[in-house]
């Protein structure tokens, strides 16, 4: 037996619900469901176990039925939202549809509720099918990419690493020489006894020996103090290089939170460097307060390395990339442009297409451009890719800004 669907019923007459469930047993729908009545009843209920349908009456004694709709509409699992209500007009009815919900069925027509139910649920597995067969695609080519980056990134750590190992062989000789030093100093000074007549013979030899060592001790332990700071330093890229690519690389959290794009931009700078760095001068136009936009900043920060490893690539030898971000009416916009040939105008058409691609056979999946944009339309943003006025591609992408 099929496990039953889990439906959240927001009425507050019993009776009415006792119906509605009814006709749902009798039409074969296993069901399990709960009633509830308030606002406050409704999120916990929400909160504790997502349904896979909420039908809700739109006349409440507490609250409205728009008002229900924009809880739900809140939860990252949004459920289908049928509204199931005897005292809905048709302009009304229009009005609700309008605002996100699946469906609305009158009381007074009961035949429509079974149908309407089973379409609801159908486009609601669709959905999730589709967004599922999505994720995987875009954490699919996100692993492509690192495997395409992985020498680059390599290579970045590498660098911190072999000074790292160079100066601590050379702190570990320091630590033999200065020993010796001190040994030396010791056996002049404490372990070998002195009669008084030998004391003047032996503060000349001590005074000699510091005339001898005094400049080669001063530089070993000045020396000390930048070998330190150079380890350090080089463990503290080591650790940001590889602290930004498992933050980049894990699975994301399905709430969305605010987004920092300075950082997501920033990020994909990081780990792309090895691919951007011998090609292209970086230019940053950020304003002073950043647009707030609300999202997933690891897809993000996928879809921006995506945009500037690809115009790393785009230049022949040796060129600029252009990061800029602004605000626009009720959209934060960030523009990468290169400053390579561009793209051909059939090409430009198609660079969103899955599987297209203009890099040479074996360099490219075809799917970056593809997943990149599922993503974006996935925040309700938008991209785009033209031939830029100053020569070069430019590839734009536009994500709503919060509301507070």
């Amino acid at each position: 037996m099929d496990k039953p669907y889990y439906f959240l019923h927001v009425e507050d007459d019993p009776l009415d619900a006792e119906y509605v469930e009814a006709q749902l047993a009798e039409a074969g729908l296993p069901c399990e469901i709960k009633r509830v009545e308030t606002s406050e009843d409704f999120r916990n209920a929400l909160e504790t176990r997502p349904p896979d349908l909420i039908l809700c009456d739109y006349n409440l004694p507490r609250f409205d039925g728009l008002e229900a709709l924009k809880i739900a509409q809140s939860t990252p699992q949004q459920a289908p939202f049928i509204f199931l209500s005897g005292g809905i007009g048709e302009h009304l009815a229009v009005e609700c549809l309008h605002r996100g919900a699946t469906d609305y069925v009158l009381k007074g027509n009961p035949a429509r509720l079974i149908p309407a139910v089973r379409r609801a649920l159908e486009e609601s597995r669709i959905r999730r099918a589709k967004e599922q067969a999505e994720r995987e695609l875009a954490h699919g080519e996100k692993m492509v990419l690192l495997g395409q980056l992985s020498a680059g990134i390599a290579h970045e750590i590498n660098n911190p690493i072999t000074y790292i190992n160079l100066n601590m062989e050379t702190l570990k000789d320091y630590a033999e020489k200065l020993q010796a030093l001190f040994n030396a100093s010791r056996d002049l000074t404490i372990n070998v006894p002195a009669t008084d007549e030998e004391l003047p013979r032996r503060w000349e030899d001590i005074r000699r020996w510091h005339e001898l060592n005094d400049k080669r001790t001063r530089v070993l332990i000045d020396d000390l103090g930048r070998l330190a700071q150079e380890t350090l330093e080089g463990g503290l890229r080591v650790a940001e290089i590889t602290q930004r690519l498992r933050r980049f690389s894990r699975q994301e959290r399905q709430e969305a939170v605010e987004v920092n794009l300075e950082e997501c931009l920033e990020t994909a700078l990081k780990i792309g460097w090895n691919e951007i760095k011998n090609k292209a001068r970086i230019h940053k136009v950020f304003p002073e307060v950043m647009p707030r936009v609300k999202g997933h900043p690891n897809p993000l920060t996928q879809v921006f390395l995506n945009l500037v490893v690809n115009a790393a690539q785009a230049i022949p030898t040796r060129g600029e990339i252009f990061l800029e971000v602004s605000r626009q009416e009720r959209m934060a916009v960030i523009r990468i442009r290169d400053t390579g040939k561009g793209v051909a105008p059939e090409a430009l058409r198609r660079l969103f297409t899955p599987f297209f691609t203009t890099k040479p056979a074996g360099e490219g999946t075809g799917l970056g451009l593809y997943v990149s944009l599922g993503i974006v339309e996935g925040h309700g943003g938008t991209m785009r890719a033209e031939n830029a006025p100053e020569g070069g591609a430019v590839f734009i992408v536009e994500l709503p800004l919060m509301t507070d």
